[in-house]
């Protein structure tokens, strides 16, 4: 297993480093002129040539770009993401007091759909066929087909506007109490959490029912085990390996920020700050949040693989 997670973290290097080229190309290859921007004006004849060779001077995009990446790639290597353009901060400074409202809603979105979707995808899988499994299943395709700035704008109109049980926007802090902060949490929880919630009670339902069918699971039952015991020890520890990488891969996109659900609840995210970003052609802030998404991505591919082999015993990395 430490050989297996050594080769793996190893793995992590030359991707990082193809793919820092490839963020950086894609970046200053984009239209837009970042120092017009800082400047606020469209036009370069609107603005004085010294003002804008100062402005260049200044940000470093007076270099060629090979040059430019070599100092980004230095300072990568030295844990420095660089400057933010617009906000005069370091990029790791900023996104450090954006990433832990991703972090918060992304877990509390998963800890959401995955207490519903996992006992209704055990459950239509035990009762296939009865009027429960297809009440699931109707859930499932309606969670999976409604857009999710739809059906969170459809719950800050219910429990917001109309009932004012819950805030519509933004971010509650432990200062005002726990209430406060799960009072915020949950209406864009329950907004990112829907798809996921359809997606892994069908994926849960279906690796369920096919499990069942195996032999070493008629074995047990034929031995006179109880059907929670053959569900617990036996099926439910293979059908779960489908969806431990479902939700790898969608925790994965969550911290990449959701950009639509963070707009609509004016939610502090980096999803939010990502969009800005680009908009200001903000490159350093652009290059380092992409690079952290890489990373974070890569890092939970890792976390998902290393979990099946103490879901399943017979999955072994030596």
């Amino acid at each position: 297993m430490l050989q297996y997670f050594t080769r793996r973290v190893l793995y992590l290097i030359p991707v990082l480093f193809v793919m820092s080229i490839l963020i950086f190309s894609m970046v200053h290859l984009a239209p837009g002129d970042p120092v017009l921007v800082l400047l606020n004006s469209s036009e370069r004849a609107a603005v004085s040539p010294e003002m804008i060779e100062a402005v260049t001077k200044e940000l470093g995009l007076d270099k060629p770009l090979y040059q430019q990446y070599l100092v980004f790639l230095g300072g990568l290597l030295r844990g420095d993401l660089g400057t933010s353009y617009q906000l005069r901060k370091p990029v790791l400074e900023v996104v450090s007091d954006r990433i832990w409202p991703t972090i918060q809603l992304a877990l509390s979105s998963i800890v959401v759909s995955l207490l519903l979707s996992i006992p209704l995808g055990i459950i239509s899988a035990m009762r296939r066929g009865s009027l429960i499994d297809n009440v699931t299943m109707a859930f499932a395709v309606t969670g999976v087909s409604t857009p999710n700035f739809w059906f969170g704008l459809i719950l800050i109109l219910l429990f917001a506007v109309k009932l004012g049980w819950l805030p519509s926007f933004g971010i509650g802090y432990m200062k005002d109490g726990i209430g406060s902060v799960l009072a915020h949490l949950l209406l864009p929880s329950l907004t990112l959490g829907l798809s996921l919630m359809a997606i892994v009670t069908r994926m849960t339902r279906s690796s369920l029912l096919e499990v069942l069918g195996m032999d070493y699971v008629q074995t047990a039952r034929a031995k006179g085990l109880a059907e929670s015991v053959v569900l617990r020890r036996h099926a439910l520890r293979s059908a779960i390996i489908p969806v431990i990488t479902v939700v790898g891969l969608q925790f994965g996109a969550l911290l990449g920020g959701s950009v639509i659900t963070e707009t609509i609840f004016a939610w502090p995210g980096i999803g939010r700050l990502m969009i800005t970003a680009i908009q200001r052609r903000d490159f350093p802030l652009v290059q380092g949040l992409t690079l952290i998404f890489t990373f974070s991505f890569l890092l939970i591919n890792l976390i998902v693989d290393l979990t099946y082999s103490f879901c399943d015993p017979r999955i072994r990395y030596d």
